[in-house]
């Protein structure tokens, strides 16, 4: 990805209502929530609750709003790769937008606040090599030719689970029955009995 393009932030106004209430502009990202909100000091801009700045017209507030949020992306997209298991990102739990991307400083704060905070991780390297070793199992229907890898998986999944599951998600469940599900012991023959 050479030139990656970060997509412009989507405003929505919400118009004062009553005195002492000012016109809001809000743009919700996978980076924070932005909000441009008209005061005496002219229109100061926000990501979340903390103040980022002060400006004079409105598409100056926007625009600084916008390359904070395109710094965040384009911050993001250096990273190297992830490694399985390893947080890549976290979420907090609002109480009216639900699960929103988080900065990891924040957590204390939100936590601070009773929202409920849960990390994001990379995806497990497994996944695609049960999926991939799919078509040697014993069970494969080969008479089914003219069907693609992904149609057997398919097809698969949804004998197996009564509705179309990916095998990734098939997968994932069956792992984490086979983690979480005690072994029972092997009862010991009775005495005289095979």
């Amino acid at each position: 990805m050479s030139n990656p393009v970060v997509k412009p932030l989507e405003w929505s106004f919400h118009q004062g209502i009553g005195r002492g209430s000012s016109d809001i502009w809000r743009a919700q990202s996978s980076a924070g929530a932005y909000a441009i909100q008209l005061t005496g000091a002219g229109y100061e801009w926000f990501r979340y609750a903390a103040r980022l700045g002060v400006g004079a017209a409105l598409p100056e507030a926007k625009a600084a709003a916008q390359a904070d949020y395109e710094r965040r992306i384009l911050a993001a997209l250096a990273s190297p790769p992830a490694v399985a298991g390893e947080v890549v990102a976290w979420q907090r739990n609002h109480p009216f937008d639900g699960w929103l991307l988080v900065h990891v400083e924040d957590i204390p704060h939100y936590q601070e606040q009773g929202h409920e905070v849960r990390p994001l991780y990379a995806a497990l390297p497994l996944a695609n090599a049960v999926a991939d070793g799919l078509s040697d199992w014993a069970g494969w229907d080969r008479s089914r030719g003219d069907w693609s890898e992904a149609k057997h998986k398919d097809a698969v999944c949804e004998a197996l689970f009564r509705e179309p599951w990916s095998v990734e998600d098939a997968h994932e469940l069956l792992t984490f029955i086979e983690r979480t599900w005690t072994k029972r012991p092997a009862s010991p023959a009775k005495e005289g009995k095979p």
